[in-house]
């Protein structure tokens, strides 16, 4: 048969079923020809731009679109994945993404579509190989075994702390089952991170990462997501100054930092002035930052930063802050190292909030029971529950704790409203393959009473617990040096080889490396 015969012959055949069932397997093809002259046409084919392989022996007919680079299958990827499962025998229902349409529509007139997320999501009952990509978009149940889950081992299509396509960041949101807008505040936070990591530090101390935040993407003690950055100003002096003047400085020398270091990572953002005006006489001064959302068209996110000063000087170490949880396969690194608040001392503070929580009020609020939780249930903390009671005398909180904590845990208890807003944080804040990681409740607000009582009966007056002043962590070790500066401090090198072999892991790309490599199929 001559080539040009058996080219439209496949491409008729191709384009003769629904839109949505227009995708072959490459043994489909087999009734054409020989091996050799269907690889010949097909190939001539595609170089036409006439079908396209969105995968290893799949090939599927294209077209081009008004308005659009590049062209396009008849129907959206994650359509024609489940025709062709379906057509394989795969066992389907109906999907989470069906019932759900108006959070996981697809897109209209787009390059490609949101990706499929996991099996239930497109109504695969059966565990399958199947990844396709075409352009922008991807439809995916292809994944891998990790820790007893099942986890999506393709790319996330955009880069910690920047998005390359709303409609990839999108996907992600689907793959973790969570709102887009999550995955582009974790985006906008990771921005953050990375641009104060680089920034010079405020003149005579440091801003200590600390906070929900610091919990996550520094001691990974779980895999929630977070709504704002904490950081603990840590000065030089002891005790330390925390007079008006200089709670100034180091609010100013905040917005600096932010305006230089921040702002040109996350495209269109601007501080809100009002919201952000320094605080008189209040221990926590904070800056907002406000950004138009990529995947809500019209609307606005905004970003809290934070800073406490306190009279307590808590212990710090230094850990690298990496981008968890929006992106989970390779971690990629925000900064090498910086240095973070004990997560001794943040839950300190956590109890503290307890006591000020309104049941019942704010579903967020449920973090500190959550973090709490986690954290007492998941490590052995004997040796600083007599530091954690110092630290509420320093920070004269002992009264709120004495009074308010017992109580607010009872009715915490007791209120079946603070049993749903907690389920309800579980669900809005961690991705779906880790709910089950979650402690629930009840278990938490145990933990913490036990917590608690412990603490009383810790050994808090023996003096070796008494407060002290703290080594203020060095800029230069912290910092990567410029390879043209010879005077860098060769302690520098020394911390960052430790902990990033500590942190290594030889088997992970980084995310830039594993994307300069990625073969997209653009056709």
């Amino acid at each position: 048969m001559p080539d040009a015969k058996l080219q439209q012959n496949i491409l008729t055949f191709m384009e003769a079923g629904p839109p949505d069932e227009r995708i072959f397997r490459r043994r489909d093809l087999d009734r054409f020809g020989s091996g050799a002259d269907v690889d010949r046409a097909l190939d001539r084919l595609a170089r036409a731009r006439k079908i396209g392989s969105p995968a290893e022996g799949v090939w599927l007919p294209i077209h081009f679109v008004a308005g659009l680079e590049h062209p396009i299958p008849h129907a959206s990827l994650r359509r024609l994945a489940v025709s062709l499962l379906r057509r394989e025998g795969v066992t389907t229902c109906t999907s989470r993404q069906e019932r759900n349409y108006r959070l996981f529509h697809e897109t209209d007139g787009r390059e490609g579509v949101w990706g499929v997320p996991n099996f239930e999501a497109i109504g695969v009952e059966q565990p399958v190989r199947l990844s396709l990509l075409w352009n922008q978009g991807g439809a995916y149940t292809e994944y891998e075994h990790q820790d007893d889950r099942m986890e999506h081992r393709d790319d996330f299509g955009f880069t910690a702390t920047g998005i390359h396509d709303p409609q990839k960041l999108c996907r992600r949101a689907e793959q973790l089952d969570l709102a887009p807008a999550r995955i582009e505040k974790d985006v906008c936070v990771n921005a953050a991170l990375k641009g104060l990591g680089q920034a010079p530090w405020p003149s005579g101390g440091c801003l200590l990462f600390a906070g929900g935040t610091s919990l996550v993407k520094s001691w990974r003690l779980s895999p929630r997501f977070s709504e704002d950055v904490d950081f603990w100003y840590l000065d030089r002096a002891y005790p330390p100054n925390l007079s008006e003047g200089r709670k100034r400085e180091v609010h100013s020398h905040l917005f600096r930092m932010l305006e230089q270091h921040v702002l040109p990572l996350i495209p269109g953002s601007a501080i809100d002035l009002d919201k952000s005006a320094y605080r008189t006489g209040l221990p926590v001064q904070r800056v907002f930052v406000n950004y138009p959302s990529a995947v809500d068209v019209g609307h606005s996110g905004t970003l809290k930063l934070e800073v406490m000063f306190t009279r307590f000087v808590p212990d710090w170490e230094p850990r690298s802050v990496r981008a968890l949880p929006a992106l989970a396969g390779p971690m990629e690194e925000l900064v090498s190292q910086y240095p973070c608040v004990a997560t001794w001392a943040t839950m300190t503070g956590k109890l503290q909030a307890l006591t000020l929580m309104h049941p019942g009020e704010d579903v967020q609020d449920m973090r500190h029971v959550h973090d709490l939780g986690v954290w007492v249930l998941n490590r052995s903390h004997r040796p600083y529950h007599p530091r954690m009671v110092q630290q509420a005398f320093v920070e004269r909180r002992v009264g709120d704790l004495l009074d308010g904590l017992l109580p607010a845990l009872e009715t915490f208890t007791e209120s079946e409203e603070c049993h749903r807003h907690y389920q309800q944080y579980v669900m809005g804040m961690y991705p779906s393959s880790y709910r089950t990681d979650a402690p629930s409740f009840d278990a938490a607000l145990e933990a913490i009473r036990n917590l608690w009582l412990a603490m009383c009966e810790s050994d808090w007056e023996n003096p070796a617990y008494a407060p002290g002043p703290v080594a203020l962590p060095g800029e230069h070790d912290f910092k990567d040096p410029s390879p043209r500066d010879e005077t860098a401090s060769p302690g520098a090198g020394k911390i960052r080889a430790a902990w990033s072999a500590r942190d290594a892991d030889p088997d992970a790309d980084s995310y830039s490396e594993y994307w300069r490599r990625r073969d997209t199929r653009n056709g």
